[in-house]
């Protein structure tokens, strides 16, 4: 009844809002036939399974769907069995995939080998995300030269032996357009990197992603004053046991002039290692994430924390700041550029708040996030005046235990949109 109305707005919708939800994908698997007319304007169908497992008949009602042709983005996320794994890589009507997920644990390493020249691994594949590959089929991809337009690449988890072949491997990989990899959560060593260094790949990067991994601290502070990722301009080192002592040489951001966001969570930095860490006059970085630091550990060098130009996304989330460490933060000129700026979980009193609130530097502020806090009154009251933090527009407040007469007063305040 609805279609021949939606036909209109579906054709004008950008492919990235033609998702077929999860609720949306399990009914269609426990339908007799996968096939429905409007499948055709899908252009992403993420394929992770309930109760972690896509079934044969799953995967061949899926491999089917000739209603499935115009798919780009396709994700198999659990555990899948050889056969079905090769029903889907091997699908007759799945040959636009631009951007393919490939997370299936229990896919045996001979099926990776076999079929890494299948359908699915299109010459038109601009990104591909594969998990837990060994060896064998690591070398079996990167061999492929139907793979040379990978402009993204994602090995997580990957599991290569240091002296094994992978300085082989590499040196036989065609990526000439490669600017994205991620190696999150793989166990790699410093003769990894070195092998990878050596390999070319580094230079030509955009992104890198070495979230998850246990650095050898004195090997990442080399490789970036060496130049070695003087190119990127993503940099994720989250969960990467980052402590204290981290980047010995004062401002080592200088290595990385095109740097735009970095990602620091979850590690054990102090504010004096992240004061060391940056570089006043790195011109690009916009994002910088610091979350789940211990930056309330040595409140006193948070003033220290320099400008930068460009920076509009600042994120402290559960460092221990307390009121203390807050004080010092609004003395750094850190703050000047901001329009998004995470406080969350960070024990936060009124003292410390309400001098957020009448900071100069925080004008420009668009989005604020006190989560898990408690604002007394004073706080409400002045977050309901427009004259304070004037361009705020999105305040967050969740599990913050503000009374309903005080979010009330809050929306009072035009323009300002409160989530609590």
């Amino acid at each position: 009844v609805i279609l021949p109305y939606g036909e209109r707005i579906l054709e004008s919708w950008p492919d990235e809002m033609r998702e077929v939800q999860d609720s949306w994908r399990d009914a269609l698997f426990d339908a007799p036939h996968l096939e429905q007319p409007w499948l055709i304007w899908t252009r992403s169908f993420p394929t992770a399974a309930r109760r972690g497992r896509l079934n044969i008949k799953q995967a061949r009602k899926l491999a089917d769907c000739e209603e499935l042709r115009h798919l780009t983005t396709i994700g198999l996320h659990g555990d899948m069995s050889k056969v079905a794994f090769a029903s889907v890589v091997q699908a007759p009507h799945l040959t636009r995939i631009r951007d393919l997920s490939l997370h299936c644990f229990s896919v045996p390493a001979e099926s990776w080998v076999n079929f890494a020249g299948a359908q699915l691994f299109n010459a038109g594949l601009k990104r591909l995300a594969i998990s837990s590959l060994e060896e064998q089929g690591l070398a079996a991809f990167l061999e492929q030269r139907n793979l040379s337009g990978l402009e993204r690449l994602g090995l997580r988890a990957f599991d290569v032996l240091p002296d094994g072949a992978l300085p082989k491997i590499l040196s036989s990989a065609h990526l000439p357009l490669l600017t994205g990899l991620d190696l999150s959560r793989s166990v790699l060593t410093r003769e990894h990197f070195e092998h990878i260094l050596a390999a070319g790949l580094l230079p030509q990067l955009q992104e890198l992603d070495l979230s998850y991994i246990p650095l050898d601290q004195s090997w990442l502070d080399e490789a970036i004053t060496a130049d070695a990722f003087a190119t990127v301009r993503k940099l994720a080192l989250w969960n990467t046991s980052l402590a204290v002592e981290a980047f010995q040489e004062q401002a080592v951001l200088e290595h990385l002039p095109m740097l735009q966001e970095l990602n620091l969570g979850n590690n054990k930095l102090y504010s004096q290692s992240l004061a060391r860490l940056l570089a006043p006059s790195h011109p690009e970085l916009h994002t910088l994430n610091v979350r789940s630091n211990s930056l309330g550990k040595d409140p006193q060098h948070l003033s220290a924390l320099p400008m930068f130009p460009s920076l509009t996304h600042l994120d402290l989330t559960s460092n221990h700041l307390k009121d203390a460490g807050l004080f010092e933060l609004l003395k750094s000129p850190i703050l000047s550029t901001l329009k998004h700026l995470n406080l969350r979980h960070n024990h936060l009193g009124d003292p410390g708040m309400e001098a957020l609130l009448r900071s100069p530097q925080l004008h420009g502020l668009e989005t604020l996030d006190l989560s898990v806090s408690r604002p007394g009154d004073g706080v409400i009251a002045e977050l309901s005046k427009s004259s304070v933090l004037p361009n705020l527009t999105h305040l967050i407040l969740d599990n913050s235990l503000i009374s309903s007469a005080a979010s009330a007063q809050l929306a009072t305040r035009q323009n300002l949109h409160v989530t609590q």
